[in-house]
């Protein structure tokens, strides 16, 4: 069982926004391969044949309800969006809910209902795509970690790439310092925390608590992509986990690029394989 652990399918309106003709033409010379279909058409049921085909049997689906794009009127949409998806396709796809770091007391009562008692796993928080942009050890973060850890729910985190768009906010320190608060808390970054590919490492060797994936920036056309290749490849097997970043690469692409780099016995760790059976 392949679990791609970042992505976000073409289901109605979710992620649409993801999905324009610059994006496309962006996610091209990116990964250095032609966007697929299911991008280009915007169709779902093309996006599962894709998935199918590229042997991914589960996939991680993050809803927002932070980022700039997002309706302050609905602000559930995506989310919900999210778990109409699971519902119509169940085995098939894992929920991540959003939260917004900026509203604590929502953000806990959405937790609850839609996690702890509902059929979302994980929760994802973006505290750089806030409107009020903020680091990830940002007081106003603390008190969801602290709930999340006391109800035993894994935090998924949005750091480096572009998810900040000033450094001043974006400092690994930060991440150290909540896996250092929150030592029971499951926390793992997308996009490998991007560009501080040896700092985020570290984390993840010196904190049992502390995962990375990857996702696209361990491709060839990321600086810093062999760095992670290395360490998934030796000592840092058992905390790289997979994800395709979906529109922003092809599944197939994102698992043959995994396949080709990562040794035989190291890649069913890595891509989820060994953790699902």
């Amino acid at each position: 069982m392949i679990i791609d652990f970042r992505c976000r399918p073409p289901y109605g309106e979710t992620f649409k926004y993801l999905t324009c003709d610059l994006l496309n033409r962006a996610y091209e010379v990116i990964n250095d391969a032609p966007t697929p279909p299911s991008i280009e058409k915007y169709d779902f049921d093309l996006f599962m044949t894709e998935m199918n085909m590229a042997g991914v049997d589960m996939g991680v689906v993050t809803g927002r309800s932070t980022c700039e794009t997002m309706d302050p009127a609905n602000e559930n949409a995506n989310n919900l969006a999210v778990m109409k998806m699971m519902e119509e396709y169940p085995g098939r796809f894992i929920g991540a809910w959003g939260v917004d770091p900026m509203d604590v007391e929502k953000s806990i009562k959405n937790i609850t209902a839609y996690v702890i008692n509902g059929p979302f796993a994980t929760v994802l928080l973006e505290p750089g795509q806030s409107l009020s942009p903020m680091a990830v050890d940002d007081v106003r973060c603390l008190e969801i970690y602290d709930f999340c850890e006391a109800h035993h729910v894994p935090i998924m985190l949005a750091f480096g790439e572009l998810n900040y768009r000033s450094m001043r906010h974006m400092r690994p320190e930060a991440l150290d310092n909540i896996c250092e608060m929150f030592e029971e808390l499951k926390i793992t970054v997308f996009h490998g925390g991007w560009p501080y590919v040896l700092d985020v490492q570290w984390i993840a060797y010196n904190r049992e608590n502390f995962y990375i994936s990857p996702d696209y920036t361990m491709m060839k056309n990321w600086p810093g992509h062999q760095d992670f290749i290395c360490s998934a490849n030796s000592w840092m097997q058992d905390k790289m986990i997979f994800g395709s970043a979906y529109p922003f690469c092809a599944m197939a692409t994102a698992v043959e690029a995994y396949r080709q780099v990562l040794r035989p016995e190291v890649f069913p760790k890595v891509m989820g394989i060994s953790r699902a059976k």
